[in-house]
């Protein structure tokens, strides 16, 4: 029977740990194998927390244990940070990675650059998207040892709801009447919350009845203090317009809060200039939502042209202090503006995306569908999934 010990984080909002706890409770449920867990370090100004998922849930995370010492393992995977490429005790070792921006920052490897990092390294690196891949490739890794693996959706949680039930969400949640946009994200600088902003006064001028809510993560990245210094870009005109129609959210929330947050809203806004996966785009897809999501990063991997409008970009290149090389895309601030008022005028757009959505990720993106994929990667099986990298897979 093959034996898997994951090196990962537990109970924690963070996305490694979000997607390393639905993958081990997916893998749980594959009884041919063994599975162990070994809590990685977390990071000083973390607070390791109960109550992110149902509690059956939770108990079965809690009931992974360490593997004992003499258990031949067949496969080792590391969903944490910084990377750690270094051998393991088992046959194949494996490193979760994204890279958002064409280079991996050196503090998440060591104040080294990632071309050094692995060139002694015989570890496979798994990756959700081509986009992140392009970027781990062009920062120095070798694309035959790159595997793209994507990011699932728990379809029990992130669903659509029944009108009735929408109905009595949003007023609860006292967005009813309004047309609501939503964020979720860390408002770090790469998620292109400063543009969404910018477009929203726009869009609010046209529809005053719009209302835009942000989902932040203070506990991990002061995400309200990001978002208050961006909010300081714009100017006291457009500030006065959308600061009465702006709702952020800063605490942690389970992750039936957080589909509570799809399902009450009416589009998900998403101008990112660089991500690994974009999560939330998928989620929110998944509750019948529309996304506007940037063209041409990572989500041109899963979205379809009945669930997103794409922003139009351009890619941008620019050389850090440290002389690496990175790059990102930069949405249209026009076009962005067009297609969430595009959202609320025309309501296609929505109708459409409420059933090719949930359909679609349930097709191709629960899960089990990703576990699939990963397993063949992990136990080196040739699988129907995409595994390895190159420069024509772009």
């Amino acid at each position: 029977m093959p034996a898997i010990l994951i090196e990962g984080w537990r109970f924690l909002p963070q996305s490694y740990a979000l997607v390393n706890q639905y993958q081990c409770l997916e893998l749980l449920h594959r009884t041919e194998l063994d599975l162990y867990h070994h809590d990685a370090p977390v990071y000083p100004s973390w607070t390791v927390q109960r109550g992110l998922f149902g509690s059956a849930q939770e108990d079965q995370l809690a009931t992974l244990s360490v593997a004992p010492p003499d258990t031949d393992l067949d496969a080792v995977l590391r969903i944490y940070s910084p990377f750690n490429f270094g051998t393991s005790r088992a046959s194949h070792t494996c490193v979760f990675i994204t890279c958002e921006m064409g280079t991996v920052p050196p503090a998440f490897l060591g104040s080294v650059r990632l071309r050094d990092a692995v060139a002694n390294s015989d570890v496979t690196l798994i990756t959700p998207s081509l986009w992140s891949a392009q970027g781990l490739v062009h920062d120095g890794a070798d694309g035959s040892r790159i595997h793209v693996v994507p990011h699932g959706v728990d379809v029990d949680v992130y669903h659509p709801l029944e009108s009735e039930q929408r109905m009595a969400l949003r007023k609860r949640l006292g967005c009813h009447g309004q047309f609501v946009f939503l964020n979720t994200s860390a408002m770090t600088s790469n998620k292109g919350i400063a543009l969404l902003l910018q477009a929203f006064a726009r869009v609010v001028a046209r529809h005053p009845q719009s209302r835009l809510m942000l989902k932040g993560l203070d506990s991990l990245y002061r995400s309200q203090e990001l978002l208050r210094s961006i909010a300081q870009g714009l100017t006291p005109a457009e500030w006065r317009l959308i600061q009465p129609r702006i709702g952020y959210l800063g605490g942690n929330l389970t992750q039936h809060g957080m589909a509570e947050l799809y399902q009450a809203a009416d589009v998900y806004v998403s101008p990112y200039l660089g991500e690994g996966f974009n999560l939330p785009v998928l989620e929110a897809m998944a509750c019948g939502l529309p996304a506007i999501c940037t063209k041409g990063g990572s989500t041109e991997d899963f979205i379809t042209s009945e669930t997103a409008l794409r922003i139009e970009s351009t890619l941008q290149i620019v050389t850090t202090p440290e002389g690496q090389e990175q790059y990102y895309l930069a949405p249209s601030l026009e076009h962005l503006t067009d297609l969430m008022i595009r959202t609320i005028e025309n309501d296609t757009v929505r109708h459409v995306a409420h059933d090719a959505g949930p359909a679609h990720v349930r097709a191709k993106y629960t899960w089990r569908h990703v576990v699939d994929q990963l397993l063949d990667v992990l136990l080196r099986r040739q699988g129907k999934g995409r595994q390895g990298y190159s420069a024509e897979t772009e």
